[in-house]
């Protein structure tokens, strides 16, 4: 969740005027041709290698059920055969049946099991009626009956025996169910008082995916496919589609659109995406930098530097110090920091956007899921080399460039302190000046090179670790985030690199004292994101000139932001 994409009053509005007096800038430079090893330390996060489910062979059993003789459905048949297609193309061995009875239910259960290797990747996608009945859950075949209780029940699958099946061999088990779509007393089976699914506890190695939440009903739809069936199947081919991602994302969609609420109960013990390029481990690659004369720093320009890196435990203790050090070159008074390229994991998963609402809501009763969701789905960014300001450009580095100050009240002035009160256009000229004095070509940094600098490496909520202090970090102390302990707010800016505390990459103050402006337009999340570490205008064009991306958080900022 490093230091939360904006979305809230703070976007910055430029046709309206809206200038933040908390957000700056840092220069971002180009690096020099040079060769790059992607797999070397501390940028790669390798995905696959200890996790042996994605690598695992993939089956999948999908059934959709049309023809009841009481209350027909329109289109399980069709969201069977989209769920079917869309598997395929994921590399998983379908089986798809439609309209089966009872006996021709537990016959296909039975074959799908026996086929499954050891440890295989088993999921189960069901479309159809499905009641509870005393709280046990069951699937209806198309011949069940209802003349009596103890016959209505005979004549159903219940969950359980699907879970007893599924789970025999396989090391990873996906239960989807897309049922529940009409009331008990429409499908007139006795003891079917409640709505919907009962809840139940997930087992070991399984997540279960229902299309709506405990005790209600499901959409079927007015087009070929369920509602359900159609968000789930787009965001399975989000790449990289998480498992949990993709539920999570699946259920924001129902909720805007028709106010349902699918919901899971999982008990996972193995990471799993199901895009193929999400599935491999990161391999050791060499890239090749262009060559742009106007960006070359000559050897005997850089120095290096040493710097200490704290890190934090949950609790917002120093738990270690570590050293580090970094190469760096001064342009008209401004260090630049030289930043090795890498791949990395870009944006929150779904464990994180969880724990970050929870954490939100202690201090917003009213933000959604929404707001967080924005850093999804995550993705792989494979970032070429480059330069960043070690600090924020400060007020001083601003006046002697562009020999005047913006509005900045006088208690918040000072030759340190970072420049406040500028436009995203205001600080484009400023790095346009400073690249037609110096000859070489500087710009605001992408989106993906902020928040690869800003992580240093390291795949924790915020550079330091697993949370804040008010000793290393200039933000809202009365805010803090999970279980940090609270302080009193400095409520104004602070020198830059105030705390002398830097991240892995050597650079300082990349969380808190003044939001920093992006190259990127406003994107409602990462669906589509560049994986080059380039600068994504917004989709929506008529947005593209008015929402810009700032990131880090200010001073004023919950630690959660």
């Amino acid at each position: 969740m490093m230091q939360s994409k904006l979305l809230q009053a703070a976007l910055v509005v430029l046709a309206g005027g809206f200038l933040s007096s908390q957000t700056t800038l840092r220069a971002q430079a180009a690096k020099p041709a040079t060769k790059i090893n992607v797999g070397a330390a501390p940028a790669t996060f390798v995905v696959g290698a200890a996790n042996p489910a994605l690598l695992q062979p993939r089956f999948a059993l999908v059934i959709g059920n049309n023809n009841y003789p009481l209350e027909p459905l329109v289109n399980p048949v069709n969201d069977a055969a989209l769920l079917d297609n869309t598997l395929r193309r994921l590399n998983f061995k379908v089986t798809r049946r439609e309209n089966l009875n009872l006996a021709q239910m537990r016959e296909a259960l039975k074959l799908f099991s026996q086929q499954l290797p050891k440890d295989a990747v088993a999921l189960f996608y069901y479309a159809g009626h499905g009641v509870q009945i005393k709280g046990r859950n069951f699937l209806l075949p198309t011949d069940f009956k209802i003349n009596t209780p103890e016959a209505a029940q005979a004549s159903m699958l219940e969950l359980n025996e699907v879970l007893t099946w599924i789970t025999a061999k396989s090391g990873l088990g996906i239960i989807i169910l897309d049922a529940c779509r009409n009331t008990p007393d429409k499908l007139s089976i006795p003891d079917a008082e409640e709505s919907g699914f009962a809840e139940i506890k997930s087992p070991a190695g399984v997540i279960l995916a229902f299309s709506t939440a405990p005790g209600t009903t499901a959409s079927d739809g007015e087009g070929k496919n369920s509602p359900y069936a159609e968000a789930l199947a787009r965001n399975l081919l989000l790449r990289p589609a998480r498992l949990e991602d993709v539920f999570i994302k699946t259920r924001i969609e129902l909720v805007r659109s028709l106010n349902q609420l699918p919901w899971e109960n999982a008990a996972l013990q193995t990471i799993f995406y199901f895009t193929e390029d999400s599935a491999k481990p990161a391999v050791t690659a060499t890239v090749n930098l262009p060559y742009l004369r106007p960006h070359l720093i000559a050897a005997n320009q850089l120095r290096s530097y040493t710097f200490t890196t704290p890190l934090l435990n949950a609790e917002g203790t120093r738990v270690k110090t570590l050293n580090g050090a970094a190469k760096s070159y001064l342009e008209r008074g401004v260090e630049m920091v030289e930043i090795v390229g890498g791949k990395f994991l870009m944006g929150s998963g779904a464990e994180a956007v969880t724990e970050a609402f929870r954490d939100a809501q202690r201090y917003n009763d009213d933000i959604t899921l929404d707001t967080m969701a924005a850093e999804m789905p995550q993705h792989f960014v494979t970032v070429p080399g480059f330069y960043l300001s070690k600090y924020e450009i400060t007020q001083g580095q601003w006046e002697a460039l562009m020999g005047h100050l913006p509005n900045i009240p006088a208690a918040k002035r000072g030759a340190d302190l970072p420049v406040v009160n500028v436009s995203w256009r205001e600080a484009n000229s400023f790095c346009e000046k400073l690249s037609q004095l110096s000859g070489r070509i500087y710009r605001l940094p992408s989106e993906a090179q902020w928040e690869y600098a800003a992580r240093g490496g390291r795949e924790s909520f915020f550079p330091f670790g697993d949370n804040l202090t008010s000793d290393l970090v200039n933000y809202n102390t009365s805010a803090p985030f999970g279980d940090a302990g609270r302080a009193q707010p400095r409520n104004t800016l602070a020198p830059v690199g105030f705390s002398r505390a830097y991240n892995a990459f050597g650079l300082a103050d990349m969380a808190g004292n003044v939001w920093e402006w992006c190259a990127d337009g406003w994107n409602p999340d990462y669906d589509g994101a560049p994986t080059d570490g380039s600068a994504w205008p917004a989709q929506n064009k008529e947005e593209d000139s008015l929402y810009r991306v700032v990131r880090g958080g200010s001073w004023l900022s919950i630690a959660n932001n």
